[in-house]
């Protein structure tokens, strides 16, 4: 772990300890409280993912912590967020807030065994202990048992019979703090009547505020309707319930192998990347009514934010960050805007029995279509940072996927996929500071390479 970009930013003197897994892992010794008696002792803090830069009013830093269980020497892990707020003494109001009405809750000490907040004074830093988390207040409970409502909900899916849960569990899939999170459900039904059994899978999606679940639980029902006309279009998750107490939606699984995992595990996928670039035309080609927009004006604060976040991580780059980032904008036009996914990456495309699902339709808006492209462009480009993939491997798919979906479209599209793969890679290259991966500081050098070359060519 490099903490080289906060020591140049005076203003975050507390994210130079924060960033110290080393010094954390003491920190959190002291302040984080046990429910009960101490029954875990910390062995070893990790950051997994940090979402901090210069102007922001708030930065995150996400950390897995493994305990041992002090009488049986078990291991286990936790999860736990830092929220460093620019305003002066937010993070102790806040705490002061949440440690008072958790007071009067009774604690589920087998979702954690610390106390749900903490502050630590010298960091001037809230903590959050998963699943707890200020901003999605429903997320404890949707960890639990479904409710009886909702276990009617998911139990239909079963077909006709007489279903009840014979047993279940609920997993984490993803959790960004205070931004959302993902939760498989996996159901053992039996018919009460036959004494069959069979399993089910579900995925939940929670969100901050009602309007974004409201929003996702309409896209899911307009796109899974669209899917069902068949042809070259993905399978979509159909919607099984809108919880508006909880701000989250149920949609059913998606079967399949991510695209990805087929890629890294050394398959020829040439077919299944023009299978899916078939599938992700006809997804731009339908007509579908959105209300979300996302246009040139909103593309130009994607690339400032990345630029924001590029030339604070690495100060050594800011003049070659800041020259990409200008000829890119510089060449945005509006052009008419289509069904976009905006998220399009390998692992969110799944391969079942020559079909192909969709999945992670959160930032789903009209937009220009080859935003799309270039995005899952320059993912594939990162899998030659991430991965042994050799690079000539990836520039073969690559190719064979841009091939066949700009023979599926307009073929003036293809003009805007230079500039718009140099943006994509600008704004996929933070992602290697955030994830905080070894050598991060040299891949994103590579991008802005990759960048410069695509753009002078």
């Amino acid at each position: 772990m490099s903490i080289d970009a906060f020591l140049d930013d005076p203003e975050s003197a507390q994210l130079q300890i924060a960033s110290d897994p080393g010094l954390m892992c003491e920190v959190f010794r002291r302040h984080l409280r046990p429910i009960t008696s101490p029954a875990y002792e910390i062995q070893e803090c990790t950051i997994y993912r940090v979402r901090c830069y210069r102007g922001a009013d708030r930065g995150v830093l996400q950390y897995t912590l493994r305990l041992v269980q002090l009488v049986t020497g078990r291991e286990r892990s936790q999860r736990v967020s830092g929220l460093v707020y620019a305003e002066s003494n937010l993070a102790a109001r806040i705490y002061r807030t949440l440690d008072a009405a958790t007071s009067r809750t009774v604690l589920d000490e087998t979702l954690s065994p610390f106390e749900p907040y903490s502050f630590i004074p010298e960091l001037q830093m809230l903590v959050q202990v998963f699943p707890y988390d200020w901003r999605l207040p429903s997320l404890p409970l949707l960890m639990t048992r479904p409710s009886p409502e909702l276990e009617r909900q998911l139990l239909a899916d079963f077909g006709v019979g007489h279903w009840e849960v014979a047993a279940y569990t609920i997993e984490p899939i993803r959790y960004r703090a205070s931004l959302g999170a993902a939760l498989r459900y996996t159901l053992q039904g039996r018919d009460i009547t036959t004494g069959s059994q069979e399993q089910r899978r579900f995925y939940v999606k929670v969100y901050p505020e009602i309007e974004e679940a409201a929003y996702s639980n309409e896209v899911l029902q307009i796109l899974y309707t669209q899917a069902s006309a068949g042809g070259d279009r993905f399978r979509i998750g159909r919607p099984i319930a809108f919880l508006k107490d909880h701000n989250a939606v149920f949609q059913e699984e998606v079967f399949g192998v991510s695209l990805q995992e087929i890629f890294l595990k050394g398959s020829d996928a040439t077919n299944l990347m023009r299978q899916a670039a078939r599938a992700v035309a006809a997804f731009h080609l339908d007509s579908v009514a959105v209300a979300r927009q996302h246009g040139a004006a909103e593309e130009v604060k994607a690339l400032e934010r990345a630029k924001n976040l590029l030339q604070w991580s690495c100060p050594s780059l800011s003049a070659e960050v800041d020259a990409i980032i200008r000829t890119v904008i510089a060449g945005l036009n509006e052009v008419p805007l289509r069904p976009t996914h905006r998220d399009l990456r390998l692992d969110h495309i799944l391969c079942d029995d020559g079909g192909l699902g969709l999945v992670d339709l959160d930032d789903f808006a009209a937009a220009d279509p080859v935003l799309d492209v270039a995005n899952l462009l320059a993912h594939l480009a990162g899998l030659s940072l991430r991965s042994k993939v050799p690079r000539e491997r990836m520039e073969t798919h690559a190719t064979a996927f841009a091939d066949e979906y700009f023979a599926q479209v307009p073929s003036s599209w293809r003009d805007r996929l230079p500039l718009h793969y140099a943006g994509a890679l600008m704004k996929v290259a933070p992602g290697y500071f955030r994830r905080q991966k070894s050598g991060w500081r040299e891949k994103i050098a590579v991008f802005l390479q990759e960048a410069k070359a695509n753009l002078t060519d």
